[in-house]
C-alpha cells in the first residue's frame, strides 16, 4: 500500500486555514466524501477529539484528531466499520513569505483489516477523493 500526498502554496496565513478545519461545518465543504458532521460536534483540533460524522458509504462513522501540533500539523482518522475501515489524514501547515502564505501538505492512506483491500479495489475512487478534497481547499483559499 501507499499514501498520496499533495502540496499547494495557499495565499493566506497559516492561522486561517488552522481556523476553518477547526470548524466541523468545513469538513463536508473540502472533503468530497463526508456527507454531514454532527450537529453538536464541538469546534477545535484537540488532541484526541472525536466528531461523529457521515459518509456516502458506510453511513456512520468517526473522525479523530492524533498528533495535534497547535496551528501547524495534525492527523485526522475517519473510522467506520467498528475500526476495519479507516481513512488517515494528515495536514501539515508551514507558513512561507512571510507568514502571508501557507505551504499546505495533504497526505492519505487507508488502512485497517480492509485498509489494504480497499485501496487496491478503489484506488481510481480514492485519488479522486483526495484530488476533489485538494482542489476544495485551493478553491477555498487561492493558490499559486
Amino acid at each position: 500500500m501507499g499514501s498520496e500526498i499533495r502540496t499547494a502554496t495557499l495565499n493566506v496565513t497559516s492561522e486561517a486555514v488552522w481556523s476553518y478545519f477547526e470548524r466541523p461545518q468545513s469538513w463536508p465543504q473540502w472533503d468530497p466524501d463526508i456527507v454531514a458532521v454532527s450537529a453538536n460536534t464541538e469546534v477545535g483540533i484537540v488532541e484526541g477529539r472525536t466528531w461523529n460524522i457521515e459518509l456516502e458509504a458506510p453511513k456512520k462513522a468517526k473522525l479523530e484528531f492524533s498528533n495535534v501540533t497547535l496551528g501547524t500539523k495534525f492527523t485526522w482518522r475517519v473510522i467506520a466499520l467498528g475500526g476495519a475501515m479507516q481513512g488517515v489524514g494528515q495536514f501539515r501547515l508551514e507558513p512561507i513569505n512571510g507568514g502571508d502564505q501557507t505551504r499546505f501538505e495533504y497526505e492519505f492512506e487507508m488502512k485497517g483489516v480492509l485498509g489494504s483491500p480497499i485501496w487496491l479495489a478503489a484506488r481510481k475512487k480514492i485519488v479522486r477523493g483526495v484530488d476533489g478534497g485538494m482542489d476544495n481547499i485551493l478553491a477555498e483559499f487561492g493558490s499559486r
